[in-house]
């Protein structure tokens, strides 16, 4: 397990005000093979995420600015990167509610910290299956190439116009490569709405994407429909 999870040597930020277990929970990391810095507030998380180019980041919920997941949220519009949840206890409603908001992985203090580097390379595993060339605001895919910032979509050198939804459902199926996402994430990720079963915006979102794509010589395969469950890019 020792020499698996050593060559990974990617960079994690742990944001966590107890200082007792943030320490610890780093000192593993970084025995593991992994380079892990570890904060105490978001301001200092915002500022070292950019300077570290980190990897994944560990952030507590017992935060201030973790409340009503304000902090998840407004990480989530700026990146890209995993984002695990460290809880003090398991609660059923914030949990899910972490997974909605964008969350890759919910974890408590009561798991021990052989498991949270289990979880921590399962996780860095599928996310070095995705867009090699992608960092906050752009994202390349071979001849796939997304700007954030400039909400613009290029297909073999070709300006494809999309609305700023489609932007947001192509952002998010392709920085989650090769992942079946379900209906009821993309809902609440895209449209901010919960999921009705009689919906069918997001078809209609994603049929045009396709259709501006594969005009473009995109193969139409790609953007895949997993019928009654999501949709995937491939």
């Amino acid at each position: 397990m020792n020499a698996q999870v050593a060559q990974y040597g990617h960079t994690l930020l742990v944001v966590e005000p107890d200082k007792k277990y943030g320490k610890a929970l780093v000192d593993q990391l970084q025995r593991k093979g992994f380079l892990a810095r570890w904060c105490v507030s978001s301001g200092e998380a915002l500022a070292l995420e950019e300077q570290l180019a980190t990897e994944l980041m560990m952030l507590s919920s017992s935060l201030p600015e973790m409340k009503g997941h304000c902090l998840l949220k407004n990480l989530r519009q700026k990146t890209s990167i995993p984002i695990v949840l460290l809880a003090e206890e398991y609660c059923q409603r914030t949990c899910i509610n972490s997974f909605i908001y964008g969350a890759d992985d919910y974890i408590t203090r009561q798991q021990p910290f052989s498991e949270i580097v289990c979880r921590t390379a399962a996780i860095l595993r599928r996310t070095a299956q995705q867009p090699a060339s992608s960092h906050h605001s752009l994202m390349i895919v071979d001849q796939l190439v997304m700007d954030k910032k400039q909400q613009e979509v290029i297909y073999d050198g070709q300006i494809i116009s999309v609305t700023p939804i489609q932007f947001k459902l192509l952002w998010t199926l392709v920085a989650q490569q090769h992942q079946i996402l379900s209906k009821d994430y993309l809902y609440q990720r895209v449209l901010s709405r919960e999921f009705q079963k009689y919906d069918r915006s997001l078809d209609m979102h994603l049929s045009r994407v396709r259709k501006k794509l594969v005009a473009a010589g995109m193969n139409a395969e790609r953007l895949q429909t997993a019928h009654g469950i999501g949709y995937c890019f491939s």
